[in-house]
């Protein structure tokens, strides 16, 4: 029974890990931008999942590990900040101009 139970857990994991890529917005190697201050961070080096091999693995939650630099690396579970694309940053700096604007 254990043994049909660790398979079971195995092959929800694997699963797991194919959707968190195929859901995820930001791919490996896309450039990962803050969206609130509107500037680069890096660029995406790998996904990983928050609870990925714990017994209670059942969730699509991940994080963005992002390169900033030649042997450097940071993550968006570290840095709490609202990330997205380049496109989502330029969208929101001209939402922001804009509410500066209509006063």
């Amino acid at each position: 029974m254990n043994q049909y139970v660790t398979d079971a857990i195995n092959k929800r994991t694997v699963w797991l890990d194919e959707k968190m890529h195929e859901e995820s917005k930001l791919k490996i190697g896309d450039e990962i931008w803050d969206l609130d201050e509107g500037c680069k961070l890096g660029n995406v080096s790998k996904l990983k999942r928050w609870w990925r091999g714990e017994l209670g693995d059942t969730s699509l939650s991940y994080y963005y590990e992002f390169q900033t630099g030649p042997y450097t690396f940071d993550n968006t579970s570290r840095v709490q900040r609202s990330c997205g694309t380049k496109k989502e940053a330029a969208a929101e700096a001209k939402s922001r101009y804009q509410e500066l604007c209509d006063d």
